[in-house]
């Protein structure tokens, strides 16, 4: 008999920062159209957790394995835009996005030795997956006034699913 278990943590945080001037050319020289700044700050938080077990009969005729995993993480995007242009016109824009993955996986395995080295081999597996978004958009009114949320541009997502699943195989 063998049992086994298992759990790794996962955290992944890192960010950018970004300043670019754009020119366009205009006559014989380079005109400043704008300045784009850009701070970006994103994460991915997991875990998984593993678990198992064989075990084979004393007549070494039949064995069971049973196997489930299970991972979720957190994850994280944002950033913050700044635009100038030579007018000193502004433009200033925050995203935040925020996910959740969870998955779930549980197996079954099931083996019987047959009669002149044949085999019966049988199991069932199901996997769950649940994925959760949302991700917000916000413009700064004039002259730096307040955040107001983009809503051609944000949105929240969620999708799940799940498979059910028997199998066998035989050999003689």
């Amino acid at each position: 008999r063998i049992f086994n278990a298992g759990y790794r943590a996962r955290s992944m945080p890192s960010g950018t920062q970004s300043i670019s001037d754009n020119l366009q050319f205009a006559g014989e020289t380079f005109m400043p159209v704008f300045q784009r700044a850009i701070n970006t700050r994103t994460g991915y938080h997991g875990n998984i957790f593993t678990a198992g077990y064989t075990g084979t009969s004393t007549d070494k005729r039949r064995e069971i394995s049973l196997q489930t995993v299970w991972s979720f993480a957190n994850l994280r995007n944002r950033y913050d835009l700044l635009q100038t242009d030579p007018m000193e016109k502004r433009y200033e824009e925050k995203f935040d996005s925020r996910g959740l993955n969870d998955e779930l996986i549980v197996q079954a395995d099931f083996g019987h030795t047959l009669p002149r080295n044949g085999k019966l081999e049988y199991g069932g597996k199901f996997y769950e997956r649940g994925i959760d978004s949302d991700n917000r958009f916000s413009i700064a009114g004039a002259g730096s006034g307040p955040y107001r949320n983009d809503a051609r541009r944000s949105n929240t997502f969620s999708y799940r699913s799940s498979v059910y699943a028997l199998y066998s195989n035989t050999n003689f």
